[in-house]
């Protein structure tokens, strides 16, 4: 009986840290595709004071296998930035980033709350980037709630077919045993 426990305990331990290691892979290897020319936000910071709104975007535009770029004529000319359902556009006048990835920082003006923004970049060649999610400190305790969540019911998932599978396998073991016991029951009569 202990050594049914301890193979229990070593075998829930194993489905744990691998369900926990598959977890935070999925997690953390997810990433969005890019292509090539189309500007790419890398970071979004908050330097916001007070009820002033400002941002510091960090932009990568150039595709760093194609060298025979022309940077003079392909650029990222306009930032588009949403807060609470309202769309900021912002036009870049200082020409070609000569620098990849380059930073830019937005002044947003007087805004009353930036827990989430969305911010997508034009290029003057190739059109408009994705929009970029960003969430900041008052949700990102849900965040971290939601996937120690899913982190906590995959781990639910796994000890169940855990405790499942050592039913099953103990259930066919007793049978066994019941059989060898008639068998035995049967010579000795």
């Amino acid at each position: 009986m202990t050594l049914y426990f301890k193979k229990f305990n070593q075998d829930s331990m194993i489905r744990i840290i691998t369900l926990l290691l598959i977890s935070m892979l999925v997690f953390y290897g997810s990433s969005e595709n890019v292509v090539a020319h189309i500007p790419n936000m890398l970071e979004i910071k908050n330097l916001s004071k007070d009820s002033m709104g400002k941002i510091e975007l960090k932009i990568s535009h150039m595709d760093a296998e194609i060298t025979d770029c022309d940077c003079s004529s392909h650029y990222v000319d306009t930032i588009e930035v949403e807060i609470g359902g309202q769309i900021k556009e912002f036009n870049i006048k200082r020409g070609p980033q000569l620098i990849d990835p380059f930073i830019i920082e937005l002044n947003l003006g007087e805004i009353q709350d930036i827990s989430t923004i969305k911010v997508r970049a034009h290029c003057n060649t190739h059109g408009w980037s994705g929009w970029t999610k960003r969430t900041f400190n008052s949700n990102k305790l849900s965040y971290i709630m939601q996937i120690s969540a899913a982190i906590i019911l995959l781990t639910i998932i796994g000890l169940f077919i855990t405790i499942k599978r050592m039913r099953t396998k103990r259930v066919r073991v007793m049978k066994k045993q019941k059989k060898k016991l008639k068998n035995k029951k049967g010579k000795f009569k």
